[in-house]
């Protein structure tokens, strides 16, 4: 099960995060055990429309 966390600045912005409970190595730390999936830390600014297969988002 995954963690969530929001913040509000005092600004009134928002901030989330997430843990993310997978044994697994996401970022090449672990040669040894490399599935060869990469994992990749992203943003999205506010208002940015991502295109998907079934429904943008």
């Amino acid at each position: 099960m995954c963690t969530n966390i929001e913040i509000t600045a005092k600004n009134g912005e928002h901030f989330w995060g997430r843990t993310m409970d997978l044994a697994l190595p996401m970022f090449g730390e672990d040669p040894e055990h490399d599935l060869g999936a990469r994992g990749m830390i992203t943003t999205i600014p506010a208002g940015v429309d991502i295109d998907s297969q079934l429904a943008n988002w």
